[in-house]
């Protein structure tokens, strides 16, 4: 209560109280003037003698009873409007919450009570607000619908004064047990739906609760049943709001992967957003045919848990395709020995699904599970669905990708192809420079990843000849220097040719490089050192090695230990001599001594 409306309330009562004193002193005044004036000695003396003084204090009490009633009334409405005022500037339904039962203990003088409420399935009751009732055990804060005065209130809807714990044989145990001497408890509703209950106890010695108190509980039932329900509005606004939102962001978000496991991470981060659960399970079928079912645990989970998440979603999953998922898949961090794996029984308790559709065939099933009872509903199953709608649409464009690449892929290997047939004496030459340059990346201790864009690169590397005239590219004869000048173009035009390609971008820089010098006097950049790429330093090695083993209507190929030769003598200047080193290494490995010096 504020400290103005206190002062008010203790003005009143002062006044009151005054008023109360000053008509008891008329009223005797009053009553000794009859009887001195009607005489004792008179019969009619003694009636009025005894009568009088009983029919004052009568009035008195009366007056009395009316002017505590008067403070009471006071009382409620200044706390009334506190609680008005509160609901009003409070979104948080927990401290309109609190506010409301203390204010209500407080008016009504309660020893204790509690406020519950209806949980999301609409099958137990849940105190969320106690005052006084010291530590609620589990058992104790949940309880089904039904059970104890507050689950029969919540049930029948109506409320329950009880001044003692004689009048209700039902309730002497639990009255017994928590010293209650009266309670009030009354229903929380919104349309006729009740939503929870609010109760206030007392013990002894205090007086029972009065139809009065309860008349006054059920006007605060009536505000607190209206804050909370604008209160759960206004959150279930927010919710939707920050739902579409996130679905929005993971939509495009899955729009723009181009691989299924970027998508699959991209799903694992917005699922846990916006529904609550321990594991999910996304089972796809590869475009080949292939299952492959991605796990994801937020908790930690016992093993047999998830070996029980992978044999249900082993069934939903053939129930709703009709495939066979073949062989049984064992998470890494949880492994458990076969003769145990029908022996321990799991811990899910609830599971939802949704499949993932692309032009009305099914190629995956989308699965939640979650160790607590009830955790999905209706709200989650919509939810759900529109995401395994959105990573349908995200995979079906994987695909199409996929399929757009291996066709540009298989038309860039085509090119390819012609190219090095554009001229019979560089036929395989791609294929020969592919081979040295795997073997310098794998001999320099390259990873698996850099020694495949080391071999794709060098597949690939004259891939912009395709754009040379033939008249300069098949020229028998020494090139002029504006002929030269148009064979130095097919660098930028092979990055030209890969760069739509989202999946052969990384080859770039290696194709971009591969005739720069170690000392700048390369080209296309001119760059030296090590600002050239590794794969492209890599690159003009192989290429290099290659065209000088190779004839040429102009010159004549070398041999293996004059191109050997060439390379000492052009490491530090026109290659990186460690890698030469390397290459030398590798050379001297495959083919013996008639490499050496």
């Amino acid at each position: 209560m504020e400290k103005g409306e206190k002062s008010r309330l203790v003005e009143i009562s002062r006044w009151m109280n005054i008023l109360r004193w000053f008509i008891l002193i008329i009223l005797l005044s009053l009553g000794a003037t009859v009887v001195f004036l009607a005489g004792p000695r008179t019969f009619l003396g003694l009636v009025v003698l005894m009568v009088t003084p009983l029919s004052l204090l009568a009035v008195y009490y009366f007056f009395r009873r009316m002017t505590n009633l008067i403070i009471l009334k006071s009382r409620e409405s200044l706390l009334l409007n506190e609680v008005a005022a509160g609901i009003i500037s409070h979104r948080d339904p927990n401290s309109t919450i609190n506010l409301v039962m203390e204010t209500a203990t407080e008016l009504l003088k309660a020893d204790s009570g509690s406020l519950s409420l209806v949980d999301g399935t609409g099958k137990y009751l849940e105190v969320v607000c106690p005052i006084g009732l010291g530590e609620i055990s589990p058992i104790d804060r949940k309880k089904e619908i039904g059970q104890g005065i507050s689950g029969r209130v919540t049930e029948e809807g109506l409320e329950m004064l009880i001044p003692s714990p004689e009048e209700k044989e039902w309730l002497r145990k639990e009255m017994k047990r928590d010293n209650i001497k009266s309670a009030l408890c009354v229903p929380l509703k919104v349309e006729e739906k009740t939503i929870g209950v609010i109760s206030l106890n007392r013990g002894k010695p205090k007086k029972p609760f009065t139809k009065e108190e309860l008349r006054t509980l059920k006007i605060f039932a009536n505000q607190v049943s209206l804050a909370i329900e604008n209160v759960r509005l206004y959150q279930k606004t927010q919710k939707r709001i920050a739902e579409i939102s996130a679905l929005f962001e993971m939509s495009q978000s899955l729009l723009r992967c181009s691989t299924v496991l970027e998508a699959v991470g991209i799903l694992e981060n917005f699922l846990g957003r916006l529904i609550d659960y321990e594991i999910s399970l996304l089972v796809y079928i590869s475009p080949k045919g292939g299952i492959r079912p991605f796990l994801r645990s937020r908790a930690p989970v016992a093993g047999p848990t998830l070996q029980e998440v992978l044999e249900m979603g082993r069934e939903a999953f053939v129930r709703l395709t009709g495939k066979v998922w073949e062989g049984r898949v064992k998470p890494k961090r949880y492994t458990l020995e076969e003769p145990l794996r029908d022996e321990v029984s799991g811990e899910i308790r609830s599971y939802i699904d949704s499949p993932v559709v692309i032009s009305d065939q099914t190629v995956g099933l989308l699965s939640l599970y979650s160790t607590q009872q009830d955790r999905f509903d209706e709200s989650t199953s919509m939810i759900l669905a529109t995401i395994s709608n959105q990573l349908s649409q995200a995979m079906y464009k994987i695909r199409s990708l996929k399929d757009l690449e291996t066709s540009y892929r298989e038309t860039i290997a085509s090119l390819a192809a012609v190219v090095d047939a554009r001229d019979p004496h560089t036929r395989g030459h791609s294929e020969r420079v592919s081979n040295y340059a795997t073997k310098i990346a794998e001999r320099k201790g390259l990873s698996s990843d850099e020694v495949r864009i080391v071999r794709e690169a060098a597949l690939l590397h004259d891939i912009g000849k395709i754009g040379i005239r033939d008249s300069v590219l098949l020229k028998p004869a020494t090139l002029t220097k504006e002929e030269m000048e148009e064979v130095k173009r097919h660098p930028f035009l092979s990055a030209s040719i890969l760069k739509p390609l989202k999946s052969l971008n990384q080859l770039i820089p290696a194709i971009y490089h591969h005739h720069e010098r170690y000392d700048g006097n390369g080209y296309v950049e001119n760059l030296t050192g090590k600002d050239i790429p590794l794969e492209a330093r890599i690159l003009a090695i192989a290429d290099a090695f290659d065209a000088m083993l190779s004839h040429r209507p102009y010159k004549k190929a070398l041999s293996l230990r004059e191109a050997v030769q060439e390379l000492e003598r052009n490491a530090g200047s026109q290659f990186d001599p460690e890698l030469v080193r390397v290459f030398l290494e590798c050379l001297e490995e495959e083919r013996g001594p008639e490499t050496r010096l």
